[in-house]
């Protein structure tokens, strides 16, 4: 169940961030730099590039256990 999850997050995220790039280069062809929407659209943008990253690590980190390799020392990356 929490891969269903996961991939829901991941698709609806690249979604959103692509949907979003697409309509802020229309708000910047506009001029239209003071309309709340685009505020908006940028701080969802940079929520989900950041975001998205780490929340695909943390899957994968609960996949293979990452956890527990770290404390053997195998695992020395992060």
């Amino acid at each position: 169940m929490l891969q269903s999850q996961v991939y829901t997050y991941v698709y609806g995220g690249i979604f959103l961030i692509y949907y979003i790039f697409f309509k802020t280069s229309l708000f910047v062809k506009k001029n239209t730099k003071e309309d709340f929407l685009f505020w908006i659209s940028c701080g969802l943008l940079l929520f989900f590039i950041g975001y998205l990253p780490i929340e695909i690590k943390r899957y994968f980190d609960l996949i293979y256990d990452i956890e527990n390799l770290h404390t053997l020392g195998i695992y020395s990356v992060f």
